[in-house]
C-alpha cells in the first residue's frame, strides 16, 4: 500500500504560486505541472489542488505550446485531477483543456 501523503492547502498553494510568479520560466512551469500530476494521485491533494491548479496548468500549456515537458506534465496533471472527479473534468474543459490537448 502506498503511503498517505495528503498535504496542507498552504503547502499545495506554494506550487501554484510559484507557477504564477514565474510564468515565463519553462522549468518552473514544467516542474509545477509535474508536481501537481504526482500529488493529484492522492484524492485529498487533488481536491485541494484543483481550484487553482487547473487554471495554472492551462496557462502553462498556452505559454509553452511547443515544450514537450510542459505539455506532457500538464496532461498528466489534468488526468490526475480528473480521474476521480467529474466536476474537475468540467473545469478542465472550461479552462480550454480540449483545445490545448488538440493543438
Amino acid at each position: 500500500k502506498e503511503p498517505d501523503y495528503a498535504l496542507e492547502q498552504s503547502q499545495l498553494s506554494t506550487i501554484v504560486e510559484a507557477m504564477e510568479m514565474f510564468p515565463n520560466q519553462v522549468k518552473v512551469q514544467a516542474n509545477g505541472c509535474a508536481l501537481i500530476a504526482n500529488l493529484a494521485s492522492n484524492e485529498v491533494n487533488g481536491e485541494r489542488l484543483a481550484e487553482d491548479g487547473i487554471g495554472a496548468i492551462a496557462i502553462a500549456m498556452k505559454q509553452f505550446p511547443n515544450n514537450i515537458h510542459v505539455q506532457a506534465s500538464g496532461l498528466a496533471a489534468w488526468s490526475g485531477l480528473a480521474i476521480h472527479n467529474n466536476v474537475h473534468k468540467v473545469e478542465i474543459v472550461k479552462a480550454g483543456g480540449i483545445g490545448l490537448v488538440l493543438q
